[in-house]
């Protein structure tokens, strides 16, 4: 919007800072251990829902289960209305394979707890544009809107993407709750996929945190 009001745009990045007490919280909570955020919910906004955004929970705890067998420490974030989520993730994944801290933060403390991870796993939320703003590589699953319109705005972030003939249903014409297809554009993104994408923006191995909380 900025661009088409004719502001100069080039070089313009999100940023975002927490506050001293939020930084305090995140640092107790999470250490210097080398975190990767994990979001499975999402879609869900002041006067809007969209949960067809949502890409399957039981996906998102395949790609957790290879993040762990990869030695990364996984957080799971959310909002309070998304816990169904996490314990569906959580199930998935077996006991103490992950800190859920889905529903558990005020958005101060998610967003410094989202600063002090390697990476975010996603799909196009807020959190995901968080991420962003405090420097967080980011993978993020988009399929009713579009990547164009919503992408992560970073060059240090991957797009998983199948586009539909039916592309940005999403916002053309009112939200879309129901969809003939059951979301295919959603379903089309693979684990392989997301994995390839989170490899792509990992080093190779963890670092090894100097104090382990």
């Amino acid at each position: 919007m900025a661009a088409a009001r004719g502001a100069l745009t080039d070089g313009a990045i999100l940023e975002w800072y927490a506050s001293p007490a939020d930084a305090a919280w995140a640092a107790a909570t999470l250490g210097d251990r080398p975190w990767v955020a994990v979001h499975p919910g999402g879609g869900v906004n002041p006067g809007a829902t969209l949960t067809g955004k949502r890409w399957p929970a039981d996906r998102f705890a395949a790609v957790v289960v290879r993040l762990r067998a990869a030695g990364w420490p996984v957080l799971l974030v959310g909002g309070p209305d998304e816990g169904g989520l996490a314990e569906v993730a959580a199930h998935e994944v077996g006991p103490g394979a992950l800190l859920d801290l889905a529903g558990k933060t005020t958005i101060g403390q998610l967003g410094a707890a989202l600063a002090r991870c390697r990476l975010f796993v996603g799909n196009d939320t807020g959190p995901m544009h968080m991420a962003v703003a405090a420097g967080v590589p980011v993978v993020s699953v988009f399929g009713p809107s579009r990547p164009a319109w919503y992408r992560p705005f970073t060059d240090n972030a991957r797009v998983i993407y199948h586009g539909e003939a039916c592309g940005n249903c999403a916002f053309r014409g009112g939200l879309v709750q129901h969809c003939a297809t059951g979301f295919r554009c959603m379903q089309l993104a693979t684990v392989d996929e997301v994995w390839a994408a989170c490899l792509a923006l990992l080093p190779a191995h963890p670092p090894v945190p100097a104090e382990t909380p």
